[in-house]
């Protein structure tokens, strides 16, 4: 089975009250979650080589993507690495995401315009910013039937970096919330010498 996501782990901007309640019927819980806003965190640098280590309610949010079930069993036993690399001043993030059959490196400016992306044959217009301390990602799907809403922050002193993903479907309305964590393996072999 899989753990429950601690009360302070979602970031509020992804909870709305169907996705609660949702979690909480797929075994998620404490969705109780610390506001976002004026008096949260500043930024901090996400940059490392970050290896899966958890997830939760995952499957069911790959389903609600229209993912069929081989496939969800062969993404949640993937031994998933993302290295991330952002500049000093915090406005650029690039993200590789490798395992089995996910190969991606993409640039975004935080703050800019969408910017179009594919991940294995899925492809959206994703959205980079900030919310307090917790980088957001809005990635729509376009062809217009769901889009994703994912916060990745740090917790841990700095070893781990969790992500929090919301699925939305734009036809029906229906939400799962995801949570997965990462551990940090080491540096971002691209990040600039301190």
């Amino acid at each position: 089975t899989a753990e429950s996501i601690s009360v302070s782990t979602v970031p509020a901007v992804l909870v709305t009250t169907k996705a609660a309640e949702a979690g909480a019927a797929s075994g998620l819980s404490g969705l109780n979650v610390p506001a976002i806003g004026a008096a949260a965190a500043a930024p901090a640098d996400l940059s490392g080589v970050w290896k899966r280590v958890s997830t939760d309610n995952y499957d069911a949010f790959l389903s609600a993507q229209g993912v069929n079930y081989l496939k969800r069993r062969v993404a949640l036993g993937l031994k998933m690495v993302h290295t991330v690399t952002q500049d000093p001043d915090l406005t650029t993030l690039r993200l590789q995401e490798n395992g089995g059959p996910v190969s991606t490196d993409t640039l975004y400016i935080i703050g800019a315009e969408a910017i179009k992306t594919k991940y294995v044959s899925a492809v959206f217009m994703d959205k980079c910013y900030w919310e307090g301390n917790v980088l957001m990602m809005h990635k729509t799907d376009i062809n217009g039937a769901y889009e994703l809403l994912v916060g990745r922050w740090l917790s841990n002193n700095g070893k781990v970096m969790e992500q929090s993903a919301l699925f939305k479907s734009l036809k029906n309305g229906e939400e799962v919330l995801a949570h997965v964590k990462f551990e940090l393996q080491g540096p971002s072999p691209h990040a600039a010498a301190a």
